[in-house]
């Protein structure tokens, strides 16, 4: 769903970026799902990806 919501608020998503979500935990994905109604754009939900995963 998280992916559904991304690419009708930004476009078409980046292979790396669809993997990268999918590979989230339940909580990361529920902390995205947050997250993502503040993101302006897509780097920063790039950015969101890369702290939580790091």
């Amino acid at each position: 769903m998280l992916i559904r919501l991304l690419t009708k608020r930004f476009g078409v998503l980046s292979d790396r970026t669809v993997e990268r979500i999918n590979n989230l935990a339940v909580e990361q994905l529920e902390e995205l799902g947050l997250a993502l109604l503040d993101f302006a754009n897509l780097e920063e939900c790039d950015r969101y990806l890369d702290s939580l995963i790091n």
